[in-house]
């Protein structure tokens, strides 16, 4: 009598660590999915922004309004222009 208990016993421990070993695989793939979405949807556009305005600091403008970087190379802001800054037109 006590050996049919402890086996019914041992037979619901193991349907209960089955269903969370699978709500644990299910929970590790939906992680997995939404730390792909942060990488790629989040944290590059942020990266990328924050590289644009790092590389813009140590630029001006000259008086018609011709942005140039540190490196010497110009651009309108609405793209018009681009080429360096001693070009002649």
């Amino acid at each position: 009598m006590i050996e049919q208990r402890m086996v019914r016993q041992a037979g619901e421990n193991g349907r209960w660590m089955a269903l969370g070993f699978l709500l644990f695989k299910i929970a590790f793939v939906v992680g997995l999915l939404l730390a792909v979405v942060y990488v790629t949807y989040l944290a590059l556009p942020l990266l990328g922004l924050a590289v644009v305005v790092l590389s813009g600091l140590g630029g001006g403008s000259d008086e018609d309004g011709y942005m140039h970087g540190p490196s010497g190379y110009g651009y309108y802001m609405g793209g018009m222009r681009v080429g360096r800054l001693d070009d002649e037109d």
